[in-house]
């Protein structure tokens, strides 16, 4: 059930779980179902330290452990990607490694990219608006978004995978509102998260995948999904 909350605030939804085995590649549209064979991105830690005591003190009470709890897991480097309308601009996460988007057969990807290691891969989507999508959106928000653009999903990948829903989400980053969805084609193996968001003229999909093709250790789902809520917030327009 999607259910709507004030700004900043999470809505969670879930359903019932499948029991197919799968891979964490996802398809960004209903053409494209195979694309992702290919790496991956970065995490994002949103820190604040509310106290005014002193950095010795918080040390001491805390332990080191803390100090690495407060350190972002990935920053945001100066390699930066455009739309093709060029109204919305995103920062790679440091050290990964930017993909040529043309490779690919679906025209409306415009930037992937991934760390070093193909762990994970972050793809970024223009998605095309039609009557129907913007019916929904005056009806339904940003989560009616979220729900037509998984079912989509479903529809384009459910001959190969059973995917289960993780859950839902709308949220602000600043002044900027987003909405996402969390899903996985293996019991939470890997996961995939998909967010949407749109500008005065268009709407766009950036979304996160783990790789499972390295040998390197595979970040958490908790990690993942900050990778992903420090790209977002770097995204302007």
């Amino acid at each position: 059930m999607w259910r709507n909350e004030e700004v900043g605030m999470s809505i969670r939804w879930k359903r019932s779980h499948y029991n197919n085995q799968s891979a964490s590649l996802i398809s960004l549209s209903n053409q494209s179902a195979g694309l992702f064979m290919v790496p991956a991105l970065s995490i994002v830690l949103f820190v604040s330290l509310a106290s005014c005591a002193a950095p010795k003190k918080v040390v001491e009470e805390n332990g080191i452990e803390y100090l690495w709890e407060i350190i972002p897991i990935v920053e945001l480097s100066e390699e930066v990607v455009y739309s093709p309308a060029n109204d919305m601009r995103a920062y790679l996460p440091d050290a990964w490694v930017a993909l040529d988007a043309t490779r690919f057969s679906n025209p409306d990807i415009f930037a992937i990219a991934c760390d070093l290691d193909y762990r994970m891969a972050l793809i970024f989507r223009q998605i095309p608006i039609d009557p129907e999508l913007g019916d929904i959106y005056r009806r339904q928000g940003l989560l009616g978004l979220l729900k037509k653009n998984y079912e989509d999903r479903l529809e384009c990948i459910s001959d190969w995978f059973s995917p289960q829903l993780l859950g839902a989400e709308e949220f602000a980053l600043g002044r900027r509102r987003f909405g996402a969805y969390t899903f996985t084609t293996d019991s939470s193996l890997t996961m995939t998260r998909v967010a949407l968001f749109n500008t005065p003229k268009n709407l766009y999909e950036c979304a996160i995948t783990h790789l499972p093709y390295s040998e390197s250790e595979l970040p958490t789902n908790d990690e993942l999904e900050e990778i992903h809520q420090i790209v977002l917030g770097g995204v302007e327009w």
